[in-house]
This record gives C-alpha cells, structure tokens and sequence, in this order.
C-alpha cells in the first residue's frame, strides 16, 4: 500500500502541472476570444463568448482534466485522483435564475450589479478569472507540499500498522478479561453457597444452643432450689425454672426430643419442691397478719410485695396451691379487717357526743322562760336546747376531710367528745385508706382486683351495720346533713383517686342518709304544723322559742347546702318556711 502511493505521487504532481499549464493556455485562448469579441463588436458583429464561456467552463468542472500537451493527445482525459474531491460538473443550468436573484437581491454583489447596470457577463469573467487564479495557487501551493504530503503519507500508513497492532493486542487484553469475569462470576457464585450454608449452621448452631440453655439443668440451679432460702438469689433460680418449664410446655418438638425424656422426671421434681417452698414461705406470712397489733400495710409492702413472683410462679405452675394461698389470704383478711372494724367503732362510740332527741322539735310546747337570758342563752324555755339547730363551728369538718382518722385512746387520755358527723367521717377515712391500700396490694400482689370485694365484704358488711343502727336513731338534722356532705365528697375522693371499690357502699349509704334526713325533717315540720299558739299571755320582750329554733335551722340547712346545691332540700326549707309563717 505504501509502494503504490509512492509512485502515484510523481505522477499527480506531474498531471497537476500539465493542468496548470493547461489552464494557463486557456487563459491566453480566453484573452484572445474576448479581443476578438472586442474588435467584433466594433464591427457589429455578435459577440459569442459570453455562451461560449459557461460551456467551456462547465467542461472545464468535470471530473477529469482534458490537458493537450506533447505527451498526450487530443482529447485525452488525465485522472488526477481526487475521488470526492472533484467537485467539477459538466453540466451547468440557468433553470431557476430568475427565482436566484429574486432571492439574493438584497445582497452587495448582486445589488450592486443590478444599480450600476453594468453587463452581469463582466462580473462573471471577473469572478472566473478570479476562481481560475486561486485555483491555480491552490494547485501550486499542492505542488509545493507534495513532498510533506508524501511524507504524512507514510506516517499515517505507520500509524495505520501500530494501530493494528494495539486493536491485536486488546482483542487479546479483551478475551483475558472475558475469562476473567468468567472467573470472578464462578467465584461470586461460590462464594453465595458458602454464605448460605454458613448462614444456615449459624441458625442452626443458634437454635441448638437455645434448645439446650433452655432444656439442661445445672447443678447450681438444682441446688438453689433444693436447699436454697426464699430471698431474692432464690426468686432468680426460681425464673430459671418458670423459662425451661415454659419452653417445655409450649414447644411440642421439644417434648419429643430425647433430651425431654432425660430431663423430664428432673423438671418435675424442681417443679414440685419450688411450689412447695413457695406456699410454705406465703402462708407463713399471710398468717402473721393475724397477730395482733400487726401492720399490715407494712408486712404487705416489705415482705409480700418483694415476693410477688412466687404468686405468679404458683398461678403458672401450681394452681390448685395457687388457690390454697389465694383462699387463705382471703380468709386472714376478712377476719383482721372486719374485728379491726368493729373494735375501732365500738371505742368510738364512747367518744360520741349526745344528740338531740325527738322531743326537741321547732314546734316543741312552750315552757316558762328566763326572760331575755333565753334569747342568747342555751335554753329557749321549752328545755330544748338552742344550739341544737345552729351549725356553729360544726361546718369546719368539711375543711378538713383529709384529716387523719381519730386515735381513741389519745381522744380518751383527753377526755374529749365528738358529735356524730365527726366520728362518721373519721371511720369512713380510715375505711377508705384501708380499701386503696388493700384494693391496691391485690391488683398488683396477685394479679386481680376482684378478690377486693371477697376479702372486703365482711368489713364493709361490719360498718354499714353499724352506720344504719347509729343513723336510724338520729334526730340531728344539722348532723345527717353534714354527713350526706361528707358522704358525697368521699365519692369525689375516691374517684380521684381512681378507686371503684367503695362505690357501691357509698351509694348505700346515700340511700341511708337521704331518707332519714326526710323523715327527721318531715318531724320538724309536722311539730310546726301542730303547734298550739298558747292563750294571751302578759307581753315581754323576748324571741320566740318557735322562730328562734326555726331561724337557727333554716339557717344551717341553707349554710350547708350552698355548695350542694340540692333543690329538694330548698323545697323542704320553703314549706318549713310556709308553716311557720301560718303560725
């Protein structure tokens, strides 16, 4: 390839400077024909080389160059070469033109043509002249760098056989890499199977390990169960045992195992003495509740409550001891709260202040007077007394709800007497306090508030009995309707609280309360109704009994029910109101 381009150099730059000679012929044949025209336009005759010239330089653009010379003969057609950069053209139309300059009459050249009115022929000849001569210098400047192309030439042939070389060789690089992602491929793949058996023995590995910390039985645990003491070290044996049982118990697989049927007989025996240590150290503490002068809060909330698991442990696992416990607790606290009760409430009634009677009515019969002693006296001249009906300082109990229950035998030692609302709110307190602390200690000791109300009845079964016998034989109006406040107030605290194990007693003892405030009230009222104005009298200036007894308890059942709010109560107090102005 690189023979033939070095002998078909010379012979272009010989064909090329047969051309320029050629054109330089041409040029002198064109001068000739346009002084011929000249002279022939002096003459008159027509002037033809403006149609000769485009035929001969549509022949002159072909793509070979016909060149006469000595060498060749006439007509001969020399090829040059140049392939696609023969831009040469025989043929030449005018088909068009006019649409041309329509489009181009804007421009400078064609402008100008077309103002100056010269003849578009010269312009051409111009312009060819002007084409002949650059493509002349184009041709020379090619003579004169035939050489440097020649040698560009052989450079590029040079490159063309290192550039083979190199594709040779990374077609070589390229199927080496191919086997070696072949390779890689198979070593990836290999390495996914050993991920997945590795992954698998170490699930596998995980699982046997788990099967067996849950399924053997060490000699420490064996040992702390045995002979163990109940304390806080034996409670952590203690969860050991309830997880291995638990695994046992919820795992059909594993009681099929042989290692089941080993350790079995084992897990049973550990399960029985822990459920046999556990109720003996639970009983033994429910019945120290029973020894008098006990707290039990405090043995509730130091020895029971630290071992709260033994219940559940119990509850799982031994059931049938679980109720055992469950009924002896129970039992323990029905009999300690109820006498609590009842000793606390017969000590209080010895504290209890006298009420009034039925005879100390508002309408109660005049008797003779002291004058006016009687009107800031304690007698209003019947032998009823007058504070009976005023609510005097007795309103201060509703500021002090909160107040710590009385202790009889510090009342006692001070030789002090209460009225009855008094003792009322200082046995409901205690009550209350001790309900939340038992409520309490059952939800969180054995897992259920509902045994609340077996251990509890037998004590609120003591109180109500006592509070139904006290209220039937009260004829203190001021005093049962503190109490029906009081009442009501202890309601809102235990909802406070967020404790519903006194509801329903409460709500008894509203229905209580309520009714005999009515029937006492009812009294008051008919004792008005049937008062006997006595005959004339020698006048003297001094309240009368009736409507001083009737000011000093309307007075105290507005006081009290201001806050209260109850529109019966307003209605009662209206028609007392009525009786006592018909008098």
């Amino acid at each position: 390839m690189a023979a033939a381009t070095d002998t078909s150099a010379p012979q272009i730059s010989e064909a090329l400077k047969e051309l320029l000679a050629a054109e330089e012929e041409q040029q002198r044949q064109a001068a000739q024909r346009r002084a011929d025209g000249a002279t022939a336009s002096g003459s008159g005759q027509p002037d033809t080389s403006a149609v000769d010239g485009p035929k001969k330089d549509a022949a002159s653009t072909a793509p070979s160059v016909e060149i006469s010379t000595s060498d060749y003969s006439a007509g001969e057609t020399i090829d040059l070469g140049l392939g696609e950069l023969d831009i040469t053209s025989s043929d030449v139309s005018l088909e068009g033109l006019d649409a041309q300059l329509e489009k181009f009459a804007d421009h400078e050249v064609v402008r100008a043509i077309l103002d100056q009115g010269s003849d578009p022929r010269q312009f051409r000849q111009q312009y060819e002249e002007k084409l002949r001569a650059a493509e002349l210098e184009a041709i020379q400047d090619y003579i004169a760098e035939n050489d440097h192309l020649v040698t560009l030439h052989k450079e590029i042939t040079t490159c063309d056989a290192i550039l083979a070389d190199m594709e040779s060789m990374l077609g070589g690089f390229q199927e080496g890499l191919g086997a070696i992602s072949a390779e890689i491929r198979g070593l990836q793949e290999q390495s996914a199977a050993l991920s997945l058996q590795l992954n698998n023995r170490k699930a596998a590995q995980g699982r046997l390990a788990d099967f067996i910390d849950h399924i053997a039985i060490p000699g420490t645990l064996i040992h702390g169960i045995v002979q163990g003491e109940v304390n806080e070290e034996w409670l952590g044996h203690l969860e050991a045992l309830h997880t291995k049982l638990e695994f046992v118990k919820g795992s059909p697989t594993v009681q099929r195992s042989a290692a089941h049927a080993d350790v079995a007989p084992e897990l049973e025996r550990l399960r029985a003495k822990a459920v046999v240590k556990a109720r003996e150290y639970l009983m033994a503490r429910i019945y120290s509740l029973r020894k008098p002068k006990t707290n039990i809060q405090i043995l509730q909330q130091n020895m029971l409550l630290r071992f709260r698991y033994l219940v559940s442990f119990l509850r799982a696992h031994g059931p049938e001891v679980f109720s055992e416990v469950r009924a002896a607790y129970v039992d323990t606290l029905a009999r300690v709260l109820s006498s609590h009760f009842r000793a606390y409430q017969h000590t209080l009634e010895s504290l209890r202040e006298p009420g009034p009677g039925p005879s100390e009515m508002v309408g109660a019969p005049d008797t003779p007077s002291a004058g006016m002693l009687s009107l800031f006296g304690k007698s209003t001249g019947d032998g009823t007394r007058a504070d009976v009906f005023a609510v005097g300082d007795r309103a201060n109990i509703l500021l002090h709800l909160d107040a710590a229950a009385l202790i009889p035998h510090v009342a006692e030692a001070e030789r002090r007497k209460f009225p009855a609302e008094v003792l009322f709110r200082s046995v409901n307190k205690l009550l209350m306090d001790t309900a939340t602390s038992e409520y309490l200690f059952c939800a969180d000791f054995f897992g259920e508030d509902a045994m609340f109300h077996e251990l509890f009845a037998p004590t609120l079964q003591a109180v109500e009995s006592h509070l139904s016998s006290t209220v039937s034989e009260m004829y203190d109006m001021v005093g049962l309707l503190l109490m029906v406040r009081i009442n009501y107030q202890h309601r809102l605290l235990m909802n406070k609280r967020r404790i519903p194990a006194l509801d329903d007693y409460l709500d008894r003892l509203s229905l209580q309360l309520w009714p005999r405030l009515k029937v006492v009230f009812d009294m008051q009222l008919a004792s008005v109704t049937s008062y006997v104005v006595p005959a004339a009298a020698p006048a003297r200036l001094e309240v009368h009994p009736v409507t001083q007894r009737y000011a000093q308890l309307t007075a105290s059942l507005l006081l009290l029910n201001a806050d209260y709010q109850d529109g019966q109560l307003d209605h009662s107090v209206g028609r007392m109101r009525y009786q006592t102005m018909e008098l």
